[in-house]
């Protein structure tokens, strides 16, 4: 009895003199699948795959001869089985068996199995039909233990592999540019602000930006292989094209799709297979606007809201039934006049200490004259609009922290456009801190940049 003892004990030391080392999961198939966010889960049919890999030991060691394992398998949060697990998807081993666990849509399984005396096994195999209940959690592991019918781990005792399925990504996603820095859209003077048009130009219309749309094609709607969102899983691309005040804008189009014009809105629908793969090929779409040439187009802001795709209903894998598209900015559309600055370095409502104070002379005596503001390199970038009424002598006078601007600006640039053909018309800037007034006169006007602005005239002579 005392022998048999000490046989027992130094077997027992040589199952678990590896425990230092870690079993391994290999030659996990597939492998890499991303899938998309765009799938609904779980769907019905359910998305399934078939999944093999092996745990095998550290290298020059094997599973214990003339003992029978218990083998447990984890799976990932939001991954469960699709079929049942029979006793031959583990290999390896004989007699195999299920002890727990193993059923449809349950997420561990329990297999029992021998390693016959005298073979060296040094890797077990499994061949597993998964499902998706949700996207998989990130962080959340493939985790396979193993140890003797005594509870004896073995070889460190478990395994464990993130790269069986990967978190959900977007498997289509879209952005909005405006074109400003490109090919700036104006509304042009000498047609009385009734035409917009590019950047020097006469035209009826201008680009205010682009919309595009990308697939990745890393992405899939698939466990099995690689396979992207198509054209054909989209039912619908829907955006609006927003106007602060559309009056005297005609018609949007977007690569030759058209819209649907209401009120400030233009809604652009692509539905066609031949506009979603104008949309879906891979380069920037151009939103093209349309003046009537007759009525005056005030200055404003101009943006993409309301964006929506959405999915076909039929055929598999289930698809959610839409997502949020694109949205964003596009050119804000200004008067054509006589442009000044940037004036830098003033302070707004929020930041009024040094006080800018800007003299506008050469205006018609009495006249109501409209302006716009382009703000730079402060707290609340953007155009905006107002506008002065001369005294009998054509002077107005701004200041900054009384510009029409966000309440919460503390210190911006700034370039005045004074929306008007007079060749006359020049601005000034005083400073005033603490009582004491300074004259920067036209040398703050002279600023390269203005070089790049359609004006008639930049003051940077």
């Amino acid at each position: 009895m005392k022998i048999k003892s000490l046989l027992a004990a130094v077997s027992m030391v040589a199952i678990t003199a590896g425990a230092a080392n870690a079993l391994d999961i290999t030659n996990v198939t597939p492998t890499g699948i991303v899938p998309a966010l765009e799938l609904q889960l779980p769907g019905d049919p359910a998305l399934t795959g078939n999944f093999t890999f092996n745990v095998d030991t550290t290298p020059g060691s094997f599973y214990p001869s003339a003992n029978n394992l218990r083998v447990r398998v984890d799976l990932p949060a939001g991954v469960n089985f699709s079929q049942a697990v029979v006793g031959s998807d583990i290999t390896g081993g004989n007699s195999p068996f299920i002890e727990a666990g193993g059923t449809v849509g349950s997420n561990f399984v329990t297999f029992v199995t021998s390693i016959p005396q005298n073979q060296q096994i040094d890797s077990l195999g499994f061949n597993l039909d998964l499902g998706l209940s949700s996207c998989p959690v990130a962080g959340s592991p493939l985790t396979v233990s193993v140890a003797t019918e005594l509870g004896t781990l073995v070889d460190g005792g478990s395994a464990s592999t993130s790269g069986l399925i990967a978190p959900c990504q977007s498997g289509i996603s879209g952005m909005v540019m405006s074109d400003a820095s490109v090919s700036d859209t104006k509304i042009t003077l000498g047609s009385g602000y009734t035409n917009i048009a590019e950047f020097g130009g006469t035209n009826v219309d201008g680009v205010l930006g682009t919309i595009q749309y990308k697939i990745d094609p890393t992405v899939s709607t698939s466990l099995t292989t690689v396979q992207p969102i198509v054209a054909g899983d989209v039912a619908t691309f829907m955006f609006d094209v927003v106007f602060e005040d559309a009056t005297g804008i005609d018609k949007v189009f977007v690569n030759g799709i058209p819209s649907v014009k209401s009120g400030n809105v233009f809604t652009v629908m692509a539905t066609s297979g031949a506009d979603k793969l104008k949309l879906l090929d891979a380069t920037p779409d151009s939103i093209l606007a349309i003046a009537d040439g007759t009525i005056v187009i005030p200055t404003q802001t101009v943006s993409v809201g309301n964006s929506k795709i959405t999915f076909r209903t039929t055929l598999t894998p289930d698809l959610i039934a839409s997502e949020a598209g694109p949205t964003g900015a596009l050119d804000s559309l200004q008067r054509e006049g006589r442009e000044f600055g940037y004036f830098d370095w003033n302070s707004g409502p929020a930041g009024a200490q040094t006080l800018s104070v800007y003299r506008i002379t050469g205006l018609d005596a009495n006249e109501s004259v409209d302006y716009s503001l382009t703000l730079e390199n402060s707290n609340n970038n953007g155009t905006y609009a107002g506008s002065v009424v001369a005294n009998s002598y054509g002077e107005a006078v701004l200041v900054s922290s009384t510009m029409p601007i966000p309440a919460d600006t503390e210190r911006f640039d700034v370039l005045i456009n004074v929306e008007t053909p007079n060749a006359d018309v020049d601005i000034d800037r005083l400073l005033a801190k603490g009582g004491i007034v300074t004259a920067f006169n036209d040398g703050a006007n002279n600023d390269q940049e203005d070089s790049l602005e359609p004006n008639l005239n930049d003051d940077d002579n």
